[in-house]
């Protein structure tokens, strides 16, 4: 067997492994912080200390993890 075609399927067999285990983790992790207001959901003003939601999350904190479509 060359050596070489050894080394292809490893890295094959690794791919696919790592493919099925991030589509596990997002069936049941689907969501993470919003990397806009760090899943915090909203943003404070430096003048007066008004509050305004994150327009990215919609307030919420949370991403889909995959982008919908």
């Amino acid at each position: 067997m060359n050596p070489l075609s050894n080394l292809n399927s490893t890295l094959a067999l690794l791919a696919v492994v790592a493919t099925l285990g991030y589509s596990l983790s997002c069936a049941f992790f689907p969501y993470k912080s919003c990397r806009y207001c760090r899943g915090y959901g909203k943003f404070r003003s430096s003048f007066l200390g008004g509050i305004r939601l994150c327009r990215a999350c919609k307030g919420t904190g949370l991403r889909l993890r995959l982008p919908p479509g």
